[in-house]
């Protein structure tokens, strides 16, 4: 069974990514922060053949990390594909420093912590 984590995987390029993968002798396992719109996501996945986990959580902290490592950790994972993320939108001095610490580990730091 080729098992791929999917971050994001609730809504977005993360669900076309999800939906595009699912096939049968894979198992998508789909993270994001809405268990509702994960679940909908997973129900795709099945009906295309695939094996489908749904994992909520909050990748901008350490602990969000921490759970998804554990599950994805119980067997080979072949791909992780990192959709979710953060944008801060505004001139580069109004960015506070929360905001620069949030947007770096979200985008940057969190991925490198679940491989």
């Amino acid at each position: 069974m080729e098992r791929i984590v999917i971050t994001g995987a609730s809504r977005g390029i993360g669900r076309a990514i999800a939906e595009r993968l699912a096939a049968p002798g894979r198992e998508l396992v789909l993270h994001g922060r809405n268990t509702p719109t994960l679940v909908e996501v997973a129900t795709a996945v099945r009906a295309s053949g695939a094996q489908a986990r749904v994992v909520t959580g909050n990748l901008a902290t350490v602990g969000g990390v921490r759970a998804l490592a554990a599950v994805a950790d119980d067997a080979p994972v072949r791909a992780l594909i990192q959709c979710a993320g953060v944008a801060v939108v505004k001139k580069v001095e109004e960015i506070s420093a929360e905001e620069w610490e949030r947007a770096l580990f979200l985008n940057v730091t969190a991925p490198f912590l679940l491989v």
